[in-house]
């Protein structure tokens, strides 16, 4: 079950990752309910700021003397 939860393949043989069904989802919400995650608040994204970030990276990029990257048209 573990191996669901956290989205990996399950087991090391054939048998297991070919013929073995997923728990259902009844059994698995038990252990989901459970969790309690704390997120931080998330800050709406500044696509101006986010757009200068990726100009700058690519700026110092050092791909070679003749890399050219299309980033599209910033106004």
């Amino acid at each position: 079950m573990g191996n669901q939860l956290t989205g990996h393949a399950r087991g090391d043989d054939v048998r297991q990752r070919t013929y073995l069904k997923d728990d259902a989802p009844e059994a698995t919400s038990e252990f989901v309910n459970r969790l309690d995650v704390r997120l931080p608040d998330i800050a709406r994204f500044d696509i101006d700021e986010g757009l200068k970030a990726i100009i700058h990276a690519l700026a110092r990029k050092t791909d070679g003397p003749d890399t050219v990257e299309d980033v599209g048209t910033y106004r």
